[in-house]
């Protein structure tokens, strides 16, 4: 993997996010599923971020309404490094959403909202997309229990992490072997060591890296099926649509769909257990298969 330049992070001040029903006063909301939002982006040239999405942004804009315990946005830079800025508030309601989206000039970029995990604190810690080594990781979906995911972090060697939440020790295990085997590789390997030793419903997951954007679809079934929240795999779906001057990927609810069922012609669905990884410059597009 190339080497990567050092990492310049925006971060927007937390607002007062007790508005809209979804946060409580002590920056805490029931839990109501582990789904968070995903949606990420490259370009063939740069421009807008608002201009790029102008198709999937007033989707994913209106599922804050559901996931409204935080939003982040991670794009490459004029200088090809990994920036982030994010808030624990809804993004609907957040100007600083609305000025990342209209402001931020990039080829690449991914946007994340947050629907926490149970009893985890809305706090900017908590919030994704989360930074690390020059790159950008945001997960949707739930693993437990904690103690089994530090252990896996600790035989790994990995990083500390500075929140409380399941996500960023996925992402401390992902970063624990990156640099050695490649993202695509690292991605499966964390994957796969949370779902033999830890319960989990998802592992859905963007990674931003200064040469590409990757995504995971990784999910359990039963276990979906098993939570009291009424989710299905289907809500777990990963969606990709591939043109001649962008590739989007997007999870369920913000490609149009009739009843449920695929979304419209020209998106493609990510297998479960695979990869997606998207060059930038190039636009190549590249499927890692399960092995």
């Amino acid at each position: 993997m190339a080497a990567v330049r050092p990492i310049r992070t925006l971060i927007a001040q937390p607002r007062n996010a007790s508005r809209g029903g979804h946060l409580s006063q002590d920056r805490r909301a029931p839990y109501r599923g582990g789904m968070c939002r995903l949606l990420g982006v490259v370009s063939r040239t740069p421009s807008i971020l608002a201009a790029q999405l102008v198709s999937e942004l007033p989707a994913f804009q209106a599922l804050s309404l559901e996931h409204g315990h935080g939003w982040g946005v991670g794009w490459i830079d004029d200088r090809g490094c990994v920036d982030v800025r994010k808030e624990p508030t809804q993004a609907s309601l957040s100007a600083g959403f609305a000025s990342t989206v209209v402001d931020t000039y990039t080829d690449a970029a991914m946007l994340h909202l947050r629907q926490a995990s149970p009893g985890m604190p809305l706090t900017l810690a908590n919030t994704h997309p989360f930074l690390g080594d020059g790159l950008a990781f945001a997960h949707n979906g739930y693993a437990w229990p904690a103690e089994t995911l530090d252990t896996l972090v600790a035989e790994a060697d990995g990083p500390s992490s500075m929140g409380d939440t399941d996500s960023e020790r996925y992402w401390a295990l992902v970063r624990a072997g990156i640099h050695e085997v490649g993202a695509p590789v690292a991605l499966r390997v964390a994957a796969q060591r949370i779902t033999e030793r830890a319960r989990m419903t998802s592992l859905n997951a963007l990674l931003l890296t200064p040469e590409s954007l990757l995504a995971v679809a990784w999910w359990h079934a039963p276990t979906i099926r098993s939570q009291p929240y009424g989710e299905t795999e289907r809500d777990y779906r990963l969606w990709y649509r591939v043109g001649p001057d962008r590739v989007v990927v997007a999870s369920a609810g913000i490609p149009a769909t009739q009843e449920g069922t695929a979304p419209d012609a020209g998106w493609q669905e990510l297998p479960d257990r695979s990869v997606l990884e998207i060059r930038r410059g190039t636009l190549e597009v590249i499927v890692h298969a399960a092995a």
